[in-house]
């Protein structure tokens, strides 16, 4: 039997972490500050490298599931992930009714988990459903394909998802003003095929063969957070974060980290790792979906706590690690309890 290999735990691992670190973001008020003074700066880096965990999870996917071939079995295997996705949801829905007294029926709880909003962060599942019913299309594509054609499939899905949001966030007819109408130099029509590119990246990254340099390839990883992290900043100083495709989940930024921070983690030498380490990111990686899907109830018992206790939402800032890490551990709990 071929051994498990723990650092591809780890990547998912990060990627769950990365969620739970980005909803800060979304929930603490950040996009409504102001983007000036240090702490906004260290925020616009770290939410840098947080934006990369849905590619990473997508990267992931291609890597493990890129020889999955057309059949029943492999149809039947969608069954658990629907099932934590629904056992979630009445998770969600008893929290709804019980501890924020909000008045549901039973039919209006079924229909919400049927049209995915019974749990506020399913989007990632309505999408992921569509990608795994293509994935074995995806793979006869794939494998006959010599070298230089997954090349060329590569580029091309990379132009047409990621290269629209680094050409198409420039101001190109500033007419002096405070507003900006950016400029539409290439089509985006399909940047939402980005899962698919991702998918095929993390295919790609499975056979790839040249050495991976971790220390040369950390500091490249490093040195481009910080960049892309001062390039967000400056674009959004004096003003609230300029959230665009650029820093998207598709943006040319995630893009480029998550295949830096995938090779950096494929590289870390886990084998020298502990027991008692390596069965924690085990734990943590089996349970990834649950985590994601069951923080959608830890962000709101937390975020609600913490509105009232901290008023100023620049000073949030200041408690960043307690907030996600306290969210992190309470859907932790619940994941296991579901599984």
């Amino acid at each position: 039997m071929k051994e498990r290999n723990i650092n591809l735990d780890l990547i998912r691992c990060v990627a769950a972490i990365f969620v739970i670190s980005v909803h800060f973001c979304l929930n603490s008020g950040f996009y409504e500050l102001t983007c000036s003074g240090m702490r906004m700066l260290i925020m616009c880096i770290l939410r840098t490298a947080f934006i990369t965990c849905v590619p990473l999870f997508l990267m992931l996917t291609g890597y493990l599931m890129n020889k999955k071939e057309l059949t029943i079995s492999y149809y039947k295997g969608i069954k658990r992930t629907y099932c934590i996705y629904v056992l979630v949801c009445i998770c969600c829905l008893l929290f709804n009714v019980i501890y924020e007294k909000e008045n549901m029926g039973i039919k209006k709880m079924i229909l919400s988990i049927l049209d995915f909003s019974a749990d506020s962060y399913a989007w990632y599942i309505e999408m992921y459903i569509g990608l795994f019913l293509i994935i074995p299309f995806l793979n006869i594509l794939w494998n006959n394909l010599n070298d230089v054609g997954r090349k060329w499939l590569i580029i091309t899905l990379l132009g047409l998802t990621a290269l629209p949001s680094l050409l198409n966030c420039w101001d190109l007819l500033s007419l002096g003003d405070q507003t900006r109408v950016y400029s539409a130099i290439v089509p985006d029509y399909w940047e939402t095929l980005y899962p698919i590119t991702c998918y095929f990246l993390g295919a790609y990254l499975k056979e790839e063969t040249k050495k991976i340099f971790l220390l040369k390839e950390s500091i490249i990883l490093l040195g481009l957070m910080i960049v892309f992290g001062l390039f967000n900043y400056y674009r959004s100083y004096d003003g609230t974060y300029e959230w665009i495709g650029y820093n998207s989940f598709w943006g040319v930024q995630a893009i480029i980290i998550s295949v830096l921070i995938f090779r950096v983690l494929m590289a870390a030498p886990m084998i020298k790792a502990p027991n008692i380490v390596k069965k924690g990111i085990l734990k943590i990686s089996e349970l990834s979906l649950g985590i994601y899907l069951a923080s959608a109830i830890s962000d709101k018992i937390i975020y609600s706590l913490m509105a009232e206790k901290v008023t100023d939402t620049v000073r949030r800032i200041d408690i960043f690690p307690v907030v996600v890490l306290s969210s992190f551990v309470i859907a932790l709990i619940i994941a296991i309890i579901v599984n």
